[in-house]
């Protein structure tokens, strides 16, 4: 369903040829192009999150987002272990010791709580829940908001956008409905109170599931006394369309309330980055302060330059006469 494709480089200009040669040299850039492989698909009904990641850092952006997920199920959701009668102690050759930890090994990882799952396509990757007593949507929702609270936790490197998904299917519109039809009445319920929401379609490497159909499959089967809102939907229904499979979840703003990536989640980055911001708004406003003061310096020594430029008008010479009549006028 979800089916992993292999990527083959290709130069610009020919290839290895069916005589053994070698061909040309490709173009300036390098090209990909994808072709369906053989790695393990993704298969219908399962739980999980799906990630938008770094491109070329699929593997590891799983790998961190499998740590981060681990650390919140086993403080939130232990696992319940079943204990094993024990058996007697028998004589085991190295041989057979080895094998015997190889097998617990494999047991082990097979037995894990979440686990990759390779889409063969850039920037994207899966990651599923094998512990049916994890839940998918609120242990992602109560991570983000511990992390929002705390500021403490595992920082993601990889990682950006991770979309919880209750049930995955086939890429058909009756797979779909049937899918559909399982999951939304745990969320829309015919005799609850009416809810607003929206639908919310995203199709990677996939064209032939419409999405006007799955849109229009979705709103008959909430049905009334819900309505859809645009704007301010308490709820949103994300339906996920990737190669041959689709997913869907639904997901509340106060669950969610910063979106589903996961970056702005962490108070530390965005306080660094506002920190950063206010540092710069203080340098430039001390900036212009500078200029201005520099700008009155300037116009102070341009006039002090002027006054010493310009000369000094002689007083007119009076005479005596003159000086009595002015004081005669003044005591009348």
């Amino acid at each position: 369903f979800f089916g992993a494709c292999s990527v083959r480089q290709m130069s610009g200009r020919g290839g290895r040829g069916r005589g053994g040669g070698r061909g040309g040299r490709g173009g300036k850039g390098k090209k990909w192009s994808y072709s369906q492989g053989q790695d393990v698909a993704l298969q219908g009904g399962l739980r999980g999150y799906l990630i938008s990641c770094d491109v070329g850092k699929e593997k590891a952006s799983a790998r961190e987002m499998i740590d981060w997920l681990t650390q919140y199920a086993d403080k939130w959701y232990p696992e319940v272990v079943v204990e094993q009668p024990k058996e007697e102690k028998e004589f085991k050759t190295l041989e057979q010791e080895l094998a015997s930890e190889l097998s617990e090994l494999k047991q082990k990882k097979a037995s894990a709580r979440f686990q990759e799952t390779n889409l063969g396509t850039n920037g994207t990757t899966f990651v599923r829940i094998t512990d049916t007593n994890i839940p998918c949507v609120t242990l992602l929702s109560r991570g983000f908001l511990h992390v929002q609270k705390k500021g403490t936790g595992m920082q993601t490197r990889w990682s950006s956008v991770i979309t919880p998904l209750e049930s995955t299917c086939p890429a058909k519109i009756d797979k779909y409905k049937f899918t559909a039809q399982k999951v939304l009445p745990n969320y829309f319920k015919p005799e609850g109170p009416p809810i607003q929401y929206r639908v919310e379609v995203k199709r990677r490497y996939n064209k032939e599931l419409s999405r006007d159909e799955l849109i229009k499959e979705t709103v008959r089967i909430v049905n009334t006394p819900h309505q859809v809102e645009l704007k301010t939907p308490e709820k949103t229904i994300y339906i996920e369309v990737i190669k041959g499979a689709a997913g869907l979840s639904v997901i509340s703003k106060a669950d969610f309330p910063l979106g589903l990536n996961i970056r702005s989640y962490y108070p530390a980055a965005a306080k660094k980055e506002g920190e950063e911001e206010t540092e710069e708004k203080k340098e430039t406003k001390e900036a212009k302060e500078d200029d201005k003061k520099r700008k009155r310096e300037d116009e102070e020594q341009s006039q002090n330059k002027k006054s010493k430029a310009e000369p000094t008008k002689p007083k007119p010479q009076v005479s005596e006469k003159e000086e009595e009549e002015e004081e005669e006028f003044r005591i009348f």
